[in-house]
């Protein structure tokens, strides 16, 4: 072989290493893209973004947090999941308190139940009473006539009150119902009868029953309410009397009972106790009937709505 022979063919295989070095230095470059572009792409296929909310996001006793999860399509940009937006609304402000004059109205409205004491002064020559069912023979029959009582004294008549009011408005009342149950005695010294100048009766004590209503007017003032009414209604009086005859002595009790329609005014002044609770005191007089002057002291009470 050779010299130029020898020189070629040493040229030739340093071609072929540096043409092997350099496919090599391809191959090497070439697998790291390769891989990096791989791990890009997976990461890129979910993406889990959590998105804190501070007013949603606070934990309770029984709550639990769940993550938002979205998938983010290939190619696409990371978006964060969709959250309902919190109410921009501002919180509306407490109401205020009620006034005491205020809270005073509304109580001066709507139904009340009463419960109470009177007391009156009774005429018993404004009655026209008679004697039922008399075990005294000689009194069958027979009526005591104002004219024979006229001018007498009858001590205070009282006792209970119930009634039952509604009022519309702050500033009236209307209707008012109300039933009284009461007695007291009379002080007299006797009445004669025409009929038989011997036989003396004289009144001891007596039973009252009245049904009755009202209509008034009322002016609220914070605690204290006055008001005004007219009254009207229909009393059934029951009087027990002694029986004596002027020469056999006492002959026993017997019952005078009437009915006689009644009518008079009213006014007086409420004060609240607590709540619901009102406290009342009037003043009454009779203009027709034997009801003279009197009071009232009850409770007016509100029932709960």
């Amino acid at each position: 072989m050779t010299s130029e022979t020898r020189t070629s063919v040493g040229r030739s295989c340093r071609s072929r290493r540096s043409v092997l070095l350099a496919l090599l230095a391809v191959a090497f470059f070439s697998h790291g893209s390769s891989a990096a572009a791989a791990q890009d792409q997976a990461e890129a296929e979910v993406q889990i973004i959590r998105v804190p909310n501070a007013e949603h996001d606070v934990p309770g006793p029984n709550s639990e947090q769940e993550d938002c999860l979205d998938s983010v399509p290939e190619g696409g940009r990371n978006q964060p999941c969709a959250r309902p937006t919190p109410d921009a609304t501002p919180d509306p402000e407490p109401e205020a308190e009620p006034t005491f004059f205020e809270r005073a109205l509304h109580e001066a409205t709507g139904y009340h139940m009463l419960i109470g004491f009177f007391v009156d002064q009774v005429d018993p020559g404004q009655m026209s009473l008679r004697f039922r069912h008399p075990e005294v023979s000689a009194l069958a029959g027979t009526r005591l006539s104002p004219a024979q009582v006229r001018g007498r004294h009858m001590s205070l008549s009282g006792g209970v009150v119930f009634a039952h009011t509604y009022r519309p408005t702050p500033w009236l009342r209307l209707p008012e119902v109300r039933m009284y149950l009461g007695g007291g005695s009379i002080r007299d010294g006797g009445t004669s009868f025409a009929s038989d100048a011997n036989l003396q009766v004289t009144p001891d004590h007596t039973f009252t029953a009245r049904f009755e209503l009202g209509v008034g007017v009322q002016l609220p003032l914070g605690p204290v309410t006055p008001y005004a009414m007219i009254r009207g209604g229909r009393s059934r009086y029951a009087i027990n009397v002694r029986i004596a005859d002027g020469s056999l002595g006492a002959l026993g009790s017997e019952r005078l009972t009437g009915g006689v329609w009644e009518a008079g005014v009213e006014a007086g002044v409420e004060t609240i106790v607590q709540g619901n609770i009102w406290l009342s005191l009037a003043y009454r007089r009779g203009l027709v009937g034997p009801t003279g002057n009197g009071a009232m002291l009850f409770l007016a009470i509100k029932p709960a709505n």
